[in-house]
Parts: C-alpha cells; sequence; structure tokens
C-alpha cells in the first residue's frame, strides 16, 4: 500500500500535524543531492512552526553540518547513536547520545 500523497490527506488531519521526522538518503535528496525543492519545502516546514526532524546512518561530521545549515530541528544520526539540534536561545550545537560517554570509549 502506497502512502497518500499530503494533497489527498484531508485538512483536519493534517491540520493535526507538529513533527515530521524524515529520512534523508534518496527521500529527500535525489541522486545524492539535496534539491532546491526540497529544501523550499523544508524551510516552509520548519517556518510554518512544523517540526523538522531528519533521521540518517550518516556520520557525525554530516549530521552537525545539516544540524547546523538546514532549516530542521535536529538530526538523528548513525542510526540511533545520537541527536542534534542548534539550541534557539544560544545558538550553538547541542548533542545528546544513546551510549554514556564511557561506553562510548569502550566501543572505540
Amino acid at each position: 500500500m502506497r502512502p497518500a500523497p499530503f494533497s489527498e490527506i484531508p485538512s483536519p488531519v493534517l491540520s493535526g500535524v507538529h513533527t515530521i521526522l524524515t529520512d534523508v538518503d534518496d527521500t529527500l535528496t535525489s541522486a545524492g543531492r539535496l534539491t532546491a525543492d526540497a529544501y523550499l519545502y523544508l524551510e516552509r516546514l520548519f517556518l510554518s512552526g512544523i517540526r523538522v526532524v531528519l533521521v540518517t546512518g550518516r556520520p557525525a561530521g554530516w549530521c552537525d553540518h545539516m544540524a547546523r545549515m538546514w532549516p530542521v530541528h535536529g538530526v538523528v544520526g548513525e542510526n540511533g547513536a545520537f541527536y542534534m539540534w542548534m539550541g534557539e536561545t544560544e545558538k550553538r550545537l547541542r548533542t545528546r547520545h544513546f551510549l554514556s560517554g564511557n561506553e562510548r570509549q569502550r566501543l572505540r
């Protein structure tokens, strides 16, 4: 069963949406690139107050860039190992890891 396009979802259902979580590779990107249209729609969602969270298997360096530079509210990276977001008041990147620092060090 294919999901319905947004244009076919009843307005009362869409009006209750406050957060969108989305994959990045081959979902937001096309052939490995973020198109201008995809960025525009991310920005429109962001400015409308709908929280947008990217979920990706990409490493921390990519997630850092996306969290800082893309119009999103956060990024879950390395398949759930951490999440990053730009702090609204202090305007700096914030990160929370699933595992403690000691556990991460032990697994290196």
